[in-house]
């Protein structure tokens, strides 16, 4: 993703069930489909011609198509519920006018809770960071990385 970022390529559909794990731990990223490269200028794109997920979606991009770097980033915090609730689907149960609601609230996803695996607090505060209200506010995906890395 941070490859992505830099080669200013919006994903704009990153869950779990678009990415793809190999030999040695090896990540692939897939559903490309809906993919596109972002204006120089305004860093974001604007565009209506795709559906999309609603509960992986940065709510400027649910609520006025407004995609960028930033947004990937939010899918991304998504992903990472995912990744520790193996494969749970985030927001289980709630419509997804429901996930706007709780959202545009100020309410996130809480920590999960797992038998099986403890969830660090620097983890879910990185999976908080993802979802700041304000695109500007959320980290980078080298940002990320850089934490992944230490």
């Amino acid at each position: 993703m941070n490859y992505l970022e830099c080669h200013k390529i919006v994903h704009r559909d990153l869950r779990a069930e678009n990415v793809l794990v190999g030999n040695n731990f090896k990540v692939i990223i897939t559903g490309f489909g809906n993919a596109t490269t972002i204006d120089n200028e305004s860093n974001q794109i604007s565009r209506k011609d795709f559906s999309y997920k609603i509960k992986w979606t940065a709510p400027e991009a649910a609520t006025n198509k407004q995609f960028s770097s930033k947004s990937d980033v939010w899918s991304f915090g998504i992903l990472m519920y995912e990744i520790v609730t193996f494969g749970s689907e985030p927001y289980d149960k709630m419509s997804d006018s429901d996930v706007l609601q709780m959202i545009q609230d100020g309410r996130r996803l809480l920590k999960p809770k797992n038998e099986r695996l403890e969830i660090p607090h620097s983890y879910y505060n990185s999976m908080m960071s993802c979802w700041r209200k304000l695109p500007e506010e959320r980290p980078n995906f080298e940002c990320l990385l850089n934490k992944v890395i230490k």
